[in-house]
This record gives structure tokens, sequence and C-alpha cells, in this order.
């Protein structure tokens, strides 16, 4: 069991819905649900390559740098050659 996440329940018309919640490190507030209850099978597995990704450097700290900043320096100029020359305008009409 890790302190650092647990499967949260969520009550919906539907019936339960079960989904990971993992702390950050960064996360000052203190976990606001119970640990480990009402587990469905399997709900472990999910968490723990989540918790081994933040403890391998996966997790990436926020920064103020912008969603249209990343597409229009990093991944339009990326695809270019990879798209059709139409579909790379558009794309970069819509950001």
């Amino acid at each position: 069991m890790s302190s650092r996440g647990h499967i949260a329940r969520k009550q919906t018309g539907r019936g339960p819905r079960y989904y990971p919640v993992v702390e950050l490190p960064r996360d000052p507030a203190p976990p606001a649900l119970a640990p480990w209850q009402d587990l469905q099978e399997g709900g472990q597995r999910r968490v723990d390559p989540i918790l081994g990704a933040l403890d391998s450097g996966g997790y990436v700290e926020p920064s103020e740098r912008t969603v249209s900043t990343f597409l229009l320096e990093d991944f339009l100029p990326g695809m270019r050659g990879k798209l059709e020359p139409n579909t790379h305008d558009v794309w970069t009409d819509y950001v």
C-alpha cells in the first residue's frame, strides 16, 4: 500500500466508478480522500506505474509556457514534412 496514491470511488447514475489518485510532490494540501477503501480488483496495478514514473523523473514541473507556444515552437515545426502542407497550414492557423 502506498501513501502517495490510491483508488477513489465516485458514485454515478450508472453505478460506482473507480479512478486512480496520485498525490504529487509539490501539492501542499493534505489528501482529502480516505486511503484504500473498496478497491476494485486491479486498482493498485493502475497506480503503481504512475508512482514509478514520478520516482524515475517522469514528472514534469509546471511552467509558465503556454500550449500555444509549445505548439508553434516545438510541435508544428517537428511535424513539417510528416503532414500534407495544407494540413500543416490549417493546424498552424488553429493555433
